[in-house]
């Protein structure tokens, strides 16, 4: 894949992956579209928490901290881009392990996520 965002189309189901991409694999599919959701989910709860007085724990998402949105949305939409793209150019092997990894994190980090919203 030349287009570094054709794996993020092929995640959405914009796109059909070639023969030649960890994607055409179907459990690999399913873990990076399973990203994407954590990664809506996450950024949703993490807007919400902001906008109910939180605050961002993480220091890579303060790069703006006149505009908490912004600051929040922007790694976001790169680091979803971004783990495909990369993903893309492991062997199926190692996509898996990535995507079982980064997708139990995220799952704690949106589980914590909740907890804060319910306080």
């Amino acid at each position: 894949m030349a287009n570094p965002l054709l794996p993020m189309a092929v995640v959405l189901g914009l796109a059909s992956p070639p023969d030649s991409s960890v994607f055409a694999n179907e459990g690999i599919l399913r873990q990076a579209r399973v990203h994407t959701l954590l990664q809506a989910l996450d950024t949703g709860t993490t807007l919400a928490g902001l906008a109910k007085g939180g605050r961002e724990l993480n220091p890579l998402l303060s790069l703006f901290p006149n505009h908490p949105n912004a600051s929040v949305m922007i790694p976001k939409a790169l680091l979803t881009t971004a783990i495909p793209a990369l993903t893309n150019k492991m062997s199926k092997k190692d996509a898996k392990t990535t995507y079982r990894i980064i997708n139990t994190l995220y799952g704690l980090i949106l589980l914590n996520n909740l907890r804060q919203l319910a306080k």
